[in-house]
């Protein structure tokens, strides 16, 4: 892993996202729910087509890096640098 450019900003957005409505415990429902989903899965998609094209499990490496700090992102270049 290292820096990384947009698909790194993609899936931490989508963290931050996450953390900001479990620590405010907020409950979404109905269409603020769709649109979050909606989100959630545009943020990923960048990841798992550049994890994809390196012929890697995009899914695997999105949740590796949910479970990082927000500067580590995955370098496909490298992808043995975990």
């Amino acid at each position: 892993m290292g820096n990384s450019g947009h698909h790194q900003s993609s899936v931490k957005s989508l963290q931050r996202c996450k953390i900001e409505i479990e620590l405010n415990f907020i409950v979404l429902a109905g269409e603020e729910k769709l649109g979050c989903d909606i989100v959630g899965k545009a943020l990923r998609a960048p990841v798992r087509l550049i994890a994809s094209n390196a012929g890697v499990e995009g899914d695997v490496i999105i949740e590796k890096l949910l479970g990082q700090p927000f500067e580590i992102g995955y370098n496909a270049v490298r992808p043995l640098d975990w």
